[in-house]
């Protein structure tokens, strides 16, 4: 006995007609019906009775109607079970990313992402610095700047802005009207000389 047999038996008794199980499948009528011929003879049982309103399932055929249908949905679970085992991810990946982006937004992303694809190793590195591709040391890079040269695939995904916040006491002693004003006062911020991308400084 052979699955395609008995998927051919499946299409006749849901239509009863070989035409129109021909029709779902994809074949003509003759190779509907040979098909059921071939699955009596391995049987040695009659499944069908013929006749002109078309295929009626006899006593034997309406049982084996129901262990055919387990079967289908076996066949079916395992295909589904195979495609996403084909579909899901493996292996290992590095994503550089400054520290801000590293801990706020992909440490988030990364948890569902392992959830889904339990084979893969998500390895992300959150340095202040511009990272190498082309010298293998990440997969992936998230920068506040384009890149401007070497051979690679680059996309926009977000915009960066960056804010300057005081305290409402800090600028009843220090107001801020220009920019002059602005460089005068204290405060929290980068390292200048260690600011890895022009990108990042924002005291005009």
């Amino acid at each position: 006995m052979q699955w395609d047999d008995l998927r051919h038996f499946l299409a006749a008794a849901r239509a009863g007609q070989v035409t129109a199980a021909g029709l779902r499948l994809g074949v003509d009528q003759a190779t509907v019906g040979r098909r059921i011929t071939q699955l009596e003879r391995d049987l040695g049982v009659k499944l069908f009775d013929r006749g002109p309103r078309g295929y009626v399932l006899t006593e034997t055929g309406q049982r084996l109607l129901g262990l055919a249908e387990e079967v289908e949905a076996t066949v079916g679970r395992l295909a589904d079970a195979v495609t996403t085992r084909m579909q899901t991810l493996s292996g290992s990946i590095r994503i550089g990313a400054p520290e801000g982006v590293a801990s706020q937004l992909i440490s988030r992303g990364t948890l569902a992402l392992c959830r889904t694809n339990p084979d893969l190793e998500v390895q992300v590195v959150a340095l202040p610095r511009v990272f190498s591709l082309s010298r293998r040391e990440v997969d992936f890079a998230i920068a506040v700047q384009r890149p401007e040269r070497g051979r690679l695939t680059v996309r926009r995904i977000a915009d960066f802005k960056l804010h300057i916040y005081a305290a409402p006491a800090y600028l009843e002693r220090h107001p801020v009207r220009d920019k002059a004003d602005l460089r005068r006062c204290r405060g929290i911020g980068y390292v200048p000389d260690l600011i890895f991308s022009p990108e990042l400084d924002y005291i005009p």
